[in-house]
């Protein structure tokens, strides 16, 4: 998951914008992998057993030596996708790769702009070898899709987005889901716990998003990790 090195207010000029941050302290950062595997089983419980989280991709690239045009230098570039799943289409033909941006926030009634999370260089390496700028969340959100090959991108958050990300949004071909698609989610999958037996609430009771996502015990999705 991309960490932002810096503050900054948002320039989509809504007051309500998260600032980005300089580091995430451990806390954060165990809270934001636990919002990871929220997302994942989420969708594992809907049925989408294919369902990975914190996979890495890797690509090695040869150039020539700066000493002789023989010899090869190495470079590698690496990319991590916090959830992902497959999906088949028509007769279970053509699997499409999906891949999954999770933006954890500790302030679920920001509004995620267009800058929050980017990376300070704002550059990345393309698979071929090329350099690409990257302007925006949702540039870095599809330069890692076309790196990792996949074939459709979904940015989650526990808060929500601001006007000008969901306009870039629909432009990339985006999917968002906010805290309330994440919460319809959820009723669902507690809907399926009553349809099978299961006591309405057992797990979570009418936590807020935040709590479930804290008493996640990360352990108990090793078995959806990826590598």
């Amino acid at each position: 998951m991309t960490v932002a090195q810096r503050y900054r207010k948002s320039r989509d000029g809504e007051g309500n914008s998260e600032r980005r941050r300089i580091k995430p302290s451990p806390e954060v950062v165990e809270q934001s992998k636990k919002f990871e595997c929220y997302v994942a089983g989420l969708l594992y419980d809907s049925g989408i057993k294919t369902v990975r989280w914190d996979v890495y991709y890797t690509h090695h690239e040869e150039g020539s030596s700066e000493f002789d045009g023989e010899s090869k230098k190495h470079r590698e570039s690496r990319r991590q996708v916090d959830v992902q799943y497959t999906k088949s289409g028509i007769l279970g033909l053509l699997r499409k790769l999906v891949i999954i941006e999770c933006k954890y926030s500790s302030n679920p009634n920001a509004h995620l702009g267009l800058d929050h999370f980017i990376d300070e260089k704002g550059e990345r390496g393309e698979k071929s070898g090329q350099r690409r700028r990257i302007n925006n969340l949702a540039d870095e959100i599809d330069e890692k899709r076309i790196f990792v090959g996949a074939d459709y991108a979904i940015l989650v958050s526990n808060a929500y987005f601001t006007s000008q990300l969901r306009a870039e949004a629909r432009r990339q071909n985006l999917e968002l889901w906010d805290r309330d698609e994440l919460e319809r989610m959820d009723k669902q999958r507690r809907g399926l716990f009553d349809v099978v037996g299961k006591v309405k609430g057992y797990l979570f009771g009418n936590a807020s998003l935040e709590e479930k996502v804290a008493k996640i015990n990360i352990e108990d999705y090793r078995f959806l990790r990826g590598s």
